[in-house]
């Protein structure tokens, strides 16, 4: 997500991702904490203080341990949703999102959701582009583009999840300034939903289509971005006049991790409070693809 591994210095080592931040433990995302049980998908966070693994002080290394699961397939339009009951605490994250290769020149990215346990409920849907012109191994050729701005919200169904609360953090600032374009048109809360009661079971879901993309909560479309015949036109923050169609091939994120990036308004885990971590989880009953106008269930990830 944006704010989530690229906020950090990190490496990788045997396959698992590690990330430093402010001098706080590191973050490794392992499959040990991903689990089966009562036939739902559970994903964990974790904190440990292990003797096996320190610096060269010899001092015990503190590690935060998330979860992070990518789909071997890709896709290209459909309908995408998950039922899934989530419980977060301070300085930890939870996701579901769809993401492309940089390999094809532009990294298209549609979070679905993702929500911090600092402000519980607090829901964040977003579309993105990530211009890597000359492929991954180049790095991004010019800013990621955040197409909120251009968000529709669905009036009179969206209202649902536009609560006090959520006006509130936008008073307080929690939200931050916005999003802009070109510095003129500001968001507000558009992109920002409140699901106060994230410990039970909803369903999250996206319809992307070639002129639309729709995010849901529980059935109810909360927003619609409309991309017009030849793409969106843009000049990004590099002055650099680009395309976006949102016409590539995308995989699916599930995440529960940690925030050691300690980017405002999400936080840190407090300091003293890193065992506090051991009670993030999110269950996970079943994520499901549908690709045609009947309905068919085209992927269904069975937790198994």
């Amino acid at each position: 997500m944006e704010g989530y591994e690229s906020e950090c210095v990190g490496s990788t080592v045997d396959g698992v991702h590690t990330c430093v931040a402010n001098s706080h433990p590191v973050e490794w995302n392992q499959p040990i904490n991903n689990y089966v049980t009562d036939g739902n998908m559970v994903l964990k966070a974790s904190y440990s203080r292990t003797a096996d693994k320190t610096n060269g002080n010899g001092q015990y290394l503190n590690r935060f341990i998330g979860s992070d699961i990518d789909t071997a397939d890709y896709f290209k339009y459909g309908y995408f949703e998950i039922r899934a009951k989530i419980n977060l605490v301070e300085g930890t994250m939870s996701s579901f999102w769809l993401c492309g290769n940089r390999n094809d020149g532009i990294e298209y990215e549609l979070d679905i959701f993702e929500c911090h346990g600092k402000y519980p409920g607090l829901f964040k849907q977003t579309a993105l582009a990530h211009p890597y012109a000359n492929g991954a191994d180049q790095g991004k050729s010019g800013a990621t583009y955040n197409f909120a701005y251009l968000v529709k919200e669905i009036d009179g169904l969206s209202e649902k999840f536009k609560t006090e609360t959520l006006n509130q953090w936008q008073q307080n600032n929690v939200l931050g300034p916005g999003y802009r374009n070109n510095g003129t048109d500001t968001l507000g809360t558009s992109s920002f939903f409140h699901v106060p009661d994230l410990t039970d079971w909803h369903t999250y879901g996206l319809d992307w289509r070639k002129d639309s993309i729709t995010w849901y909560i529980d059935g109810i479309p909360t927003m619609r971005l409309t991309i017009p015949e030849g793409g969106l036109n843009v000049t990004d923050n590099g002055s650099v006049k680009r395309t976006y169609s949102f016409d590539k091939p995308m995989r699916l994120i599930l995440g529960l991790g940690v925030d050691s990036s300690g980017e405002d308004p999400w936080s840190l885990v407090p300091d003293g409070e890193y065992e506090s971590v051991n009670n993030a989880s999110m269950t996970i009953d079943y994520v499901r693809v549908y690709q045609d106008s009947n309905g068919k269930v085209y992927k269904n990830y069975d937790p198994s």
